[in-house]
């Protein structure tokens, strides 16, 4: 338990339309557990993008909660076709 670590992602809008302003979570693999709320984020042109890094303290080493998740437009609150890309989940090598 301890030591920090950091998390790198892209948000792209793959639709046709501007988002309107948007936010995201992340579930950060930490002890205790923590969920980041962002703040509101500026509307995305089609195919605009962002990156980015979030850093944090307390990595968990209990192997299970190596994961790090991120939801785009938690609440919904935006109009798409397909809401199948918005949440990526991955599990992160915790190094010693």
């Amino acid at each position: 338990l301890g030591g920090r670590g950091a998390v790198r992602f892209v948000v792209e809008n793959l639709g046709t339309k501007t988002s309107p302003s948007w936010s995201f979570t992340a579930a950060l693999p930490t002890y205790p557990f923590h969920v980041f709320q962002s703040t509101s984020q500026q509307p995305l042109a089609p195919g605009e993008r962002i990156e980015f890094t979030i850093g944090f303290d307390s990595v968990s080493d209990i192997p299970s909660a190596g994961v790090f998740t991120v939801n785009v437009d938690p609440t919904n609150s935006i109009f798409e076709v397909s809401e199948s890309n918005n949440v990526a989940k991955v599990t992160l090598p915790i190094l010693h």
